[in-house]
């Protein structure tokens, strides 16, 4: 069975409200207006981790704005995957499907790069839901709240999903993946944005 853990309690609000489980079923918890974060902390074939870790590439990044099928077509062409790991690219294929399919929407914003150090927290997009993911060395944080001696961030693991969906300016969820300076091993980052449910579902 699989656990489903909540964060924070009512007495830490105003913050980001969190539900993950490593079960795929918590993605549908993304249409919750109760929630601002979704992870789903899947578990993946040990080749992948094998290779995440051996992996010290730095191919350029891919990003494509335009619908699904615009997305698919140029992740398929061999020029845009070379020097990416092939089990990354289908992994790509297929978190571009589920986006489109959780947001309503055929249109997106795929981002796949390798992230630098020493990159600074940025606020999702307001009227965008972001979808998450990286790969190898390092890990996805965003704040989580604040205490007296500043603000207080929660950390992502590797190829989890996060699910980031549109908060009220005082809940604005800042995020960044970060990578430490002293690994050979790449940091991937995958960011796919497509139109808030509620956008999509009026247009």
């Amino acid at each position: 069975m699989f656990v489903i853990e909540s964060w924070p309690g009512s007495s830490l609000v105003p913050a980001p409200r969190v539900r993950a489980s490593a079960d795929p079923s918590i993605l549908m918890d993304a249409i919750h207006p109760d929630l601002d974060i979704v992870v789903w902390g899947r578990m993946v074939p040990d080749d992948w981790l094998d290779a995440s870790v051996a992996f010290t590439g730095r191919p350029a990044p891919i990003r494509i704005d335009g619908t699904l099928d615009d997305v698919l077509r140029t992740l398929k062409h061999p020029a845009t995957r070379c020097g990416w790991p092939s089990f990354l690219v289908k992994d790509a294929e297929q978190n571009a499907s589920m986006a489109a399919a959780l947001g309503g929407s055929v249109r997106q914003r795929f981002s796949l790069r390798v992230v630098q150090p020493g990159e600074v927290l940025q606020p999702v997009p307001a009227s965008k839901l972001q979808i998450v993911c990286c790969y190898g060395a390092g890990a996805v944080e965003w704040i989580s709240g604040q205490s007296p001696t500043g603000p207080l961030v929660s950390s992502l693991s590797p190829f989890s999903i996060a699910l980031m969906k549109p908060a009220p300016p005082a809940m604005a969820i800042h995020c960044r993946t970060w990578v430490p300076d002293t690994t050979p091993a790449a940091c991937i980052e995958m960011v796919i944005q497509i139109p808030a449910m509620f956008e999509a579902a009026r247009s």
